[in-house]
């Protein structure tokens, strides 16, 4: 709620999506977040879950704030 609210403040459109945990590869989500254009990342999990994450990121070339 608290992401929308700022959101709405600065005029913004967030695409909010969840990689489940029980997901082997974050992929397929990251995937669909960069074909709606995301600029930007909010990750909150495991460390080991973050590092795949971000090769995930990194192999699909994502240069945006994560």
């Amino acid at each position: 709620q608290m992401a929308y609210g700022t959101a709405a403040r600065f005029k913004l459109s967030p695409y909010i999506r969840i990689v489940p945990a029980a997901a082997p590869d974050p992929s397929v989500v990251l995937a669909d977040m960069l074909g709606h254009g995301v600029d930007a990342l909010y990750y909150s999990g495991t460390a080991e879950r973050a590092a795949s994450v971000a090769r995930a990121l990194a192999e699909r070339g994502f240069g945006g704030p994560r």
